[in-house]
């Protein structure tokens, strides 16, 4: 393995938005190291128009201020890629996040690293929170995400001593996106997406913020990995090695859900996501096992402290005339100043509840 690439990745082609492709095209590379000797930073400008080589320092501030529902075209939270948990066409975000756009690409660009955006900010509450999303815009309009990256500004020095925004007064951010490999395609254009929220990745701030961006501060520094014409192909991996498959049957199917609703009564939007693995049995063993998950996230656009998620998993075991069965439900509210966790627990087996608990806490936000 010493005699292996220090670094070998995988850089996507582009792809149009699909949360659950069958296949995502690339293809794998090699580098010396990370970073590689030859990347090189290529850094683009916000402005009020757009994504620019060009800095312009005249004219207002950028303000941020979004809805509390940006961010609903986010993947799911820790997806494996089993299920449809990948981004939505970023289009989705038009009107909740503000976006800044390139012009189309003379050339193909190949993206692999980590983004950043910098930028000096002016917060009108204590605690703010950033995300930034890129996407590659195809000529039809359609946007596929790249990378995305979140920050709580208290967390502005690090996380081990989060600290006030001072309110009014300008500080410096740095905003790292998540690593990436891609290939932005001549004639795609780039775009950055940013807002004050993401629902529901993170939950909102502990009141309605603004966050304005002095003119000319706001720069998205891109590692930009060099075309090299004459590359070879890295060598290929070696089969795979695993065990055998589980052998199973299925006694009843699975099913799966990802929706969002609206109540246009009241304005209240519902994130829910669904997941059943259906009844199977495990020939080897005669076990039959099931689990169930509902994950359910309601928010008004207008109010940050509307915020409420939970999460309910249903695990069933059953052989012979034996069952073991747990429901488990936990639900968090974002009060003002502090979030409200309640919970409940019930096991049952074959003949009724074996252990029933409900319990309530109020924990501090701190700067959350």
């Amino acid at each position: 393995i010493m005699d292996e690439p220090v670094l070998r990745a995988w850089i996507q082609e582009p792809a149009s938005p699909n949360p659950f492709p069958d296949e995502r095209p690339g293809r794998w590379v090699t580098e010396a190291g990370w970073a590689s000797p030859g990347e090189r930073i290529e850094t683009l400008h916000l402005t009020q128009h757009g994504l620019s080589a060009d800095p312009d320092g005249t004219g207002d501030a950028i303000v941020i201020a979004s809805p509390q529902t940006a961010g609903h075209t986010a993947p799911s939270w820790c997806g494996y890629g089993l299920e449809p948990d990948g981004a939505l066409d970023q289009r989705g975000e038009l009107g909740l996040m503000r976006f800044f756009d390139t012009e189309p690409l003379t050339d193909d660009l190949d993206l692999l690293g980590f983004p950043m955006l910098r930028a000096r900010v002016v917060a009108d509450t204590p605690q703010c929170n950033v995300a930034a999303v890129l996407s590659a815009v195809s000529e039809d309009g359609k946007a596929t995400m790249i990378s995305f990256g979140l920050l709580n500004l208290t967390h502005r020095g690090g996380h081990a001593a989060p600290e006030p925004l001072p309110v009014g007064e300008p500080v410096d951010i740095a905003v790292q996106l998540n690593a990436c490999g891609q290939t932005v395609a001549k004639g795609q254009r780039l775009r950055l997406a940013l807002a004050t929220s993401y629902w529901p990745i993170i939950w909102p701030a502990d009141g309605r913020t603004s966050l304005s961006i002095a003119p000319g501060s706001a720069r998205l520094d891109l590692p930009i990995r060099p075309h090299r014409g004459d590359e070879a192909e890295p060598r290929a991996f070696e089969p795979a090695e695993g065990a055998a498959p589980l052998q199973a049957e299925i006694l009843e199917d699975g099913a799966y859900e990802r929706t969002r609703t609206i109540d246009y009564a009241t304005g209240m939007e519902t994130y829910e996501r669904f997941s059943d693995t259906g009844s199977i049995r495990h020939l080897h063993t005669g076990l039959t096992v099931r689990r169930v998950n509902r994950e359910s996230f309601r928010i008004h656009p207008d109010d940050p402290h509307s915020a409420e998620g939970t999460c309910t998993w249903t695990m069933q075991h059953a052989r012979g005339d034996w069952s073991a069965e747990v429901d488990a439900s936990v639900t968090v509210k974002a009060a003002r100043g502090r979030w409200r966790i309640s919970a409940e627990l019930s096991a049952r087996d074959r003949d009724g509840v074996v252990s029933e608990k409900t319990w309530t806490e109020d924990v501090p936000r701190d700067l959350v």
